[in-house]
Formats: structure tokens, sequence, C-alpha cells
């Protein structure tokens, strides 16, 4: 009867060196990758935040002016940005001091710190707050008659001349006019006709230009600095407006930009409100009122939050939209049974697994073992060659069958000039995430060595527990530790 129980306990335990990997994967899995601070930990430890301040944003800014002509909307052609080293920097310092690596970091740690262990069903809800406040009053923001480090750059860019030599050659039809503009660009050559369909432009690129820059200017720091106030929650409202009488061809020039015709620009001007803002806003069908809200509370001290019922609105537009189109396959899963599909994918592959585990290892103990030695014998034994197992695929067949492919993988991302990501950020990224890849193997290889352990002990004792004077050096051990006993009452007469 003992070979038959004893070969079906043999039978079990590839079963049990499977289940073991699973639950110490598992369990591995629940503490770090579904574990926002594991994550955070190693960004915080990459100084990531600082390296996309500091080395993805100008490596971002050279890449988008490198290829502006290809990216900029139809209306806004001729607004090209420098391209020289100089002004790259400039526009580097003002993007850095928009985007300031503690704005990444309270993003990045928001969403991963409270979406993350909404998703895994770890927490009933999240809460991400976001602000922009400090970021925009230090960029746009500045005292009364100093500049602010916007303008600061604007100016140093001479970029209202740019935009206005853009947009103007974009409207002037006729060749011959480019010409001009082409030959009087940064010289006294002769002034251009009013001839063709935009009059005045010619003549203004040729004569005036520096003039008409500086009209902009004036127009244009006005709208900012009227808007500000709105935007930092220190106004109920603005009314901004831009008056082309000292300028009426520039109308041509910016009827593309500013979405008006070029003679309501020059009849009365282009004007624009709070009031006209929620209205364009309210014109996007994926905004209610309280997105709108939302999203003008990012530029406010109290910044914008986003909780578990805004994911759910999303989701559920999301899943409407795809049954309108007759692509309901298409659409994602209710975020409830997304959720629940998730904590209970997680809950069996650790709960559940580390259960089978247990029992398992109880039945391999108690099928091949004869009394608390023997089955404590089987079931270490069971341990041991279980964690063994976890052991050889974590170490040498790990090292054989996957790790070079995890760096050949990542060499390849390295090399990857379509990636959405500067070169500098995404190296950052990549080494982060070998670091990630190496603390995760290292943690199994880690837990795995220490059933491995515990079970070599629990079987060196299944052995010396047979030995009586094992025993007998245990039982006087225990009688020291109680003291000598109380000698018995006498019987009572």
């Amino acid at each position: 009867m003992i070979v038959v129980r004893r070969f079906f306990a043999l039978l079990l335990l590839p079963f049990l060196g499977v289940l073991f990997f699973v639950a110490l994967f598992a369990g591995r899995v629940d503490a770090t990758l579904l574990n926002p601070d594991f994550v955070l930990e190693h960004a915080r430890e990459a100084n990531l935040y600082e390296a996309i301040h500091d080395e993805g944003i100008p490596a971002w800014v050279d890449s988008y002016v490198a290829g502006q002509e290809e990216r900029l909307p139809d209306n806004l052609r001729g607004a090209n940005l420098p391209t020289d080293a100089e002004a790259r920097a400039r526009i580097t310092e003002v993007v850095q001091t928009l985007v300031p690596p503690e704005f990444l970091e309270d993003v990045t740690e928001g969403i991963l710190g409270g979406v993350l262990p909404y998703l895994a069903g770890k927490e009933p809800g999240f809460e991400v707050n976001v602000s922009l406040y400090e970021p925009l009053r230090e960029t746009f923001g500045h005292a009364a008659g100093e500049r602010s480090a916007f303008q600061d750059a604007w100016l140093d860019l001479d970029f209202s001349e740019r935009l206005i030599r853009g947009f103007a050659s974009n409207a002037l039809d006729d060749e011959g006019d480019r010409a001009v503009i082409a030959s009087t660009s940064g010289s006294d050559g002769p002034a251009a006709t009013d001839e063709g369909d935009r009059p005045g432009l010619a003549a203004i690129l040729a004569e005036d230009v520096e003039g008409a820059a500086a009209w902009w200017d004036r127009q244009f720091f006005g709208v900012i600095d009227a808007m500000l106030p709105y935007l930092l929650g220190d106004s109920p409202d603005f009314d901004v407006s831009i008056d082309f009488a000292d300028y009426p061809a520039l109308a041509y020039a910016f009827e593309g930009p500013l979405q008006t015709d070029a003679p309501t620009l020059e009849r009365q001007g282009w004007a624009f409100s709070s009031t006209e803002l929620r209205r364009r806003l309210a014109e996007t069908d994926d905004l209610t009122q309280a997105d709108i809200d939302n999203a003008l509370a990012l530029f406010r001290p109290g910044g914008a939050t986003w909780t578990e019922d805004d994911l759910q609105v999303r989701i559920d537009e999301q899943r409407e939209r795809a049954a309108a189109q007759g692509n309901p396959d298409d659409a994602p899963l209710d975020l409830q049974d997304q959720r629940s599909l998730v904590r209970n994918a997680r809950l069996a592959a650790t709960w559940g697994a580390t259960l089978l585990v247990g029992l398992l290892v109880l039945i391999v103990a108690f099928l091949g073992g004869r009394g608390w030695t023997g089955r404590l014998r089987w079931g270490a034994s069971a341990v041991l060659l279980a964690s063994l197992l976890s052991l050889v695929i974590t170490t040498p067949v790990y090292a054989v069958a996957a790790s070079d492919r995890v760096d050949t993988w990542i060499e390849e991302q390295r090399a990857d000039s379509e990636s959405p990501l500067p070169e500098v950020v995404r190296h950052q990224v990549l080494d982060t995430l070998r670091e990630v890849v190496s603390d995760f193997v290292g943690g199994m290889q880690w837990r795995a060595a220490g059933w491995f352990v515990l079970a070599a002990l629990a079987l060196a004792l299944s052995f010396a527990l047979e030995r009586p004077g094992f025993r007998e050096g245990i039982r006087r051990s225990v009688d020291r530790v109680r003291g000598p006993r109380e000698a018995a009452p006498p019987p009572a007469a």
C-alpha cells in the first residue's frame, strides 16, 4: 500500500513544480509590476524626470524644429521656428520652464500611484490631481514694466518679424511679389508695389517690416497678459482683441492663423473672450461642461482632478461610438469587467496558486510519509525539488534562453529611429527597464533560494528527529526552559 501511495506522490511532484513557479512568478508580478512603489522607485533612482527635463526636452525641440514644416497645420504655414543652435536653446528654456521636472513627477506618480492599483483591483477608486499653475505663471507672468520668460525669448528671436514674413509670403499670390520678398528680406532693396489680390503686404515687407513686427508684439503680448489672469484663476473672465487699423494689409496675412476673413479683420479686428472659449470647447463632442471646468482648472492653484468616474465616462463613450459605427467587437470592455478580470486573474495566480502549492505539499507528505517525521521528510523534499526547479529556470535557463533575447530587444529599441521618444530619453527608459527586469528576476531567484534553504533545513530536521539522542536533547532543553517542576500536593485525607 505504501508503495502505491508513494507512486502517486511522485506523480504529483511535476505539477507541484509548475504550480510553485507560477505562484512565485505571480507573487513577484503583484509585488513589482502591479506595485506602483516598485516602478516609481526605479524611476526616481534613474533620475528619469530630470533626464526628460534636462535632455529629453532639448532633443524633442531639435526634432520638432527639424520637421516643423510637416507638423504645422495649413493655417499656420510660415510660422517656422528658427533652426540655429542659439534659437533652439532659447526655445528649450521656455519649454523647460513650462514643463518642470516636478510637474513630470506629479503626473507620472499620480497616474501610476492612483490608476494602476485601481485597474489591478487593489483600490476602489483613484484621484489624480495635476496643476500647471506655477509653471504657467513662471513662463508667462511678469511684473509691470518687466518682461516674462516667454516675452524675452520671443523678442530675442525676432519671432514677430518671422511670423509676418512667413504668413505674408503665403498670402501673396503673385510670383513677382514673392521675388520682391526674397530680394528685400533683411536688406534695403527696392520697395514692392501693391499689385495683386493682397494689397500692401509686399510694401510692408519691403519698407516697414520692423514697425509691423513691433505692432504685432504689442498686440500679441496684450492678448497674453489679458488671458493669463483668467487662466490662473485671478479673473472671472477675459475679453481680448487685435486691432488692424495701423496695418490693415496684415489682415490678409493673419486671416488663416486667426480663422477670420481679411475684410472682417480690416473692418472690426479680431476679438475673443472667455465666453467664446467655452463655446468652442463645448462644440467638441467629447467634452462636457464638467470636462471644460476641469480642463481650465489645470492652470489654477488647486489643479485639475481626474477620478475613476472620468475614466468610466471615457470608456463608455468609446463603447457607444464603436456600437454606433457598427463595430461593437472593437469596443473596450466595460471598466468594471476589466477590473474584475484583472483582479480575479491576479488573485487566482497569487493566492490560488499558493494555496494549491500548500495543498499539494500536504498531499505528497501524507501520501509518501509514515508518521510525522516521514511526512515532514516528504513534504520538505517536495518543496526542495520545486524550489530547485524554480532556481534552475530563473538562473541558468533564463541566462541561456531569455537574457540574450531581452538584451537584443533592448538594443533594437535603442536603435529604433522611428520611436516617438527622443533618443536620450529612450536610452534612459530602456536602461531603467533593464534594471526592472533584473530586479524582477533577481527577486524570484532570492525567493526560490530562500524556500530551498528552508526546505533543506526541514529535511535535515526530519532525519535528526529520528535519532533518540537528538530527541532527548530537545526534551532536556525544553525542561530547562520550563524550570524545575513543582512537587505534586499530597492527596487529601
